[in-house]
């Protein structure tokens, strides 16, 4: 089959104040009409500055070397600036991570849409409105023509990023390139995005480049992929025999770091890759991987390495040869932490934290005319810890999680309801009381660590805050937490913009346990890290819960992560618990219609398994105006009449399981 982008031997040089950085190093790499590849690798590897250089969207200085670039019948490497603008959004067009940074927050979603069709093909405005919401439409966005009028902030994440597939559709191209389309969305949203943009490319026989660190996605969505590592690819061939038998021992250690559901069990030791990518300044002088390989040999070290073919189709750039390099050196799993499921917590002791019929209410105004509505984000939860315990509370975004988070943090006071500690109530203790008994870790630790102080004074502030030590006595306390959480002493003068993505996790760990604290909220704290420094980061925290006797509340929306590591599941929707129940329960037996949707939306990394259908439909309720009965009936399959008239109560269905729902209501005694 001819491919319609064809690319041998792409090079990229940035041109940086301390010197030149090449960024990618002589990458090969086709795709056809109908055809989907999947570009795999840690951050920094290299992928999206290669799909960059496809679009000539590089940095101005930038220096961009192939032997070949085609896309069609036109060469990339000769064309002119006018000639790529055509290309632009036209024929190769290009769906970005955050669609709230790709929109223009001051123009409406119908004048982005409108001018693509316009300036590409020349047709009238009404014909570009017309072909704006036949396509919203498409994307399944409800009231089309009414969202035209709409500025991106007014659409959830899902929509937006719904309106950029659609205004990437509107010029129909030849080649979509999707840099991370899912990585922030919610895994039903991730489910049905991927969904539609399969049919999309069936429809209209488009090819399709998607560049992620999931690798569920690539299996699910790819039938080829690409793996890379520091501006290299190491392997490539199709997903099925990628996945099923990998060479490389990158991609290997990529696969092993995954928690994939009945393939490891909980509390287990978690593969991972040792290590940081290189820095791409270095003068490699044999394998970029060497230094964290598990398989090593002396001439990794002084030998560069080609790709070399082991089959058609199939390259993979190892010395060794491919029995070497397939040969299983893993010792059994350790177990980090050996009460899971409940099995070491006493479920009859005290809770060291409670939240009791708390709600907490926003007065929102929906526009600026209207009068404020009152938006219940958390609903009269009531949830209990216990000493030892993972909490996971899941859900889609918007649902309270994070609002529930601030409330147990004493961030948030509830409307009505109480939070306590060990039976006091949270409102009439002092924050340095609150501080030191419950910490946080925050989804984003660039964003929450001081740019301007550096590592060791950063762990060590909450030490000062509360007086605790002499000067000498806080800086062996912080040395001793930063070795504890793997963070070298060496490190202790940086600064966070210093520090790996893994690395400033590791220092927001440090800060929140410096203090010793009996209970640590971690809101999503592995999300934004790629899989193989996910894998520690578990790792990590499941070796502090049994050393330390932690009590965690984890917030996610990775079921893979949450079957891992906790002991008990919180299910919330639209401000309110529809489940609650064990882990083990959860995951192999849900009840609640939306536990079991959002179990099913999980997409490991099967290459012969397709992207789930979660049969949820478009319609997220609006929470300021949530539909009457029970709350999710607009989405499930199962709904019947009484559940559009009445509110389900939470109710016991057996000793570990509570459950909100009217078809599982009378099942408890039914089943005894």
């Amino acid at each position: 089959m001819k491919p319609l982008l064809e690319v041998k031997d792409l090079s990229v040089t940035l041109k940086l104040a301390e010197g030149d950085l090449t960024a990618v190093s002589g990458i090969s790499l086709s795709v056809a009409k109908g055809e989907t590849l999947g570009i795999v690798g840690e951050s920094g590897s290299g992928k999206s500055i290669s799909s960059l250089a496809v679009m000539d969207l590089l940095p101005k200085g930038t220096i961009r070397k192939a032997t070949t670039m085609r896309f069609g019948e036109t060469d990339l490497l000769s064309a002119t600036p006018s000639q790529m603008a055509s290309l632009r959004g036209n024929k190769i067009a290009m769906i970005f991570q955050e669609p709230m940074t790709s929109l223009n927050p001051v123009y409406t979603i119908g004048r982005q849409m409108t001018e693509l069709m316009t300036l590409h093909k020349g047709v009238s405005k009404k014909v570009a409105t017309d072909r704006a919401v036949e396509l919203l439409e498409k994307v399944g966005i409800t009231a089309a023509r009414s969202r035209l009028s709409q500025y991106p902030h007014q659409l959830s994440g899902g929509l937006r990023q719904r309106v950029m597939i659609a205004m990437m559709l509107m010029c129909e191209p030849e080649l979509i390139i999707a840099d991370e389309p899912t990585t922030a969305l919610d895994v039903t949203i991730q489910a049905q995005i991927l969904n539609l943009l399969r049919e999309l490319q069936q429809e209209m026989n488009m090819a399709m480049i998607i560049i992620t660190h999931d690798l569920g996605v690539v299996a699910r969505v790819s039938d080829k992929v690409s793996v890379m590592y520091a501006g290299q690819i190491v392997e490539t061939g199709s997903v099925e025999e990628v996945f099923r038998h990998p060479v490389h021992p990158y991609t290997q250690g990529l696969l092993e770091s995954i928690p994939v559901s009945g393939e490891i069990n909980p509390g287990e030791e978690l593969g991972s890759i040792p290590g940081l990518v290189p820095s791409l300044k270095t003068n490699f002088k044999g394998c970029r991987f060497a230094n964290r390989c598990s398989k090593v040999i002396e001439i990794c070290h002084n030998t560069l390495v080609d790709l070399n073919e082991i089959s058609s189709g199939r390259l993979t750039r190892c010395l060794l040869s491919e029995a070497e390099a397939r040969a299983k050196l893993k010792e059994e799993p350790k177990v980090l932490s050996d009460h899971v499921y409940g099995s070491r917590v006493d479920m009859t002791s005290a809770p060291v934290m409670s939240a009791d019929n708390a709600q907490c209410v926003f007065q929102i105004k929906p526009n600026m005319f209207a009068p404020k509505k009152p938006l219940r984000a958390v609903d009269n939860i009531s949830i209990d810890l216990r000493k030892g315990e993972v909490v996971a509370v899941v859900g889609e975004s918007g649902c309270g999680k994070s609002t529930l988070a601030r409330m147990l943090l004493g961030l948030q006071s509830p409307t009505s309801g109480t939070i306590s500690l060990d039976g006091e109530d949270v409102s009439e203790m002092s924050n340095v009381e609150k501080s030191k008994r419950v910490q946080s870790i925050f989804q984003d630790p660039y964003s929450s660590l001081n740019p301007r102080r550096t590592i060791g004074e950063i762990i060590r502030r909450p030490l000062q805050l509360h007086g605790s030590g002499t000067t000498e006595e806080q800086k062996e306390q912080v040395e001793a937490i930063m070795e504890r959480v793997g963070i070298p002493r060496r490190l202790y003068h940086n600064y966070p913009n210093q520090l790996s993505g893994g690395q400033r996790q590791r220092v927001a760990i440090a800060r929140a346990l410096v203090l010793k604290p009996e209970i640590v909220i971690c809101d999503e704290p592995t999300s934004a890290l790629d899989v193989s420094v996910q894998a520690q980061i578990l790792n990590l925290l499941l070796e502090l819960r049994s050393e330390l006797r932690l009590t965690y509340l984890l917030i996610t929306h990775d079921m893979a992560v949450v079957e891992h590591i906790a002991t008990r599941v919180v299910v919330m929707y639209l401000g309110r618990v529809v489940e609650i129940a064990d882990a083990r329960d959860i995951f192999q037996n849900p009840q609640h219609p939306y536990t079991k949707a959002l179990l099913s939306s999980v997409l490991t990394p099967e290459p012969d398994a397709d992207v789930p259908d979660t049969q949820l439909g478009t319609s997220y309720p609006n929470p300021i105006d949530p539909p009457s009965g029970c709350t999710f009936h607009p989405r499930c399959p199962l709904a019947t009449q009484v559940c559009k008239e009445r509110a389900p109560v939470l109710s016991k269905f057996n000793p570990t399981t509570e459950v909100a729902c009217h078809l599982v209501e009378a099942a408890p005694m039914a089943a005894e």
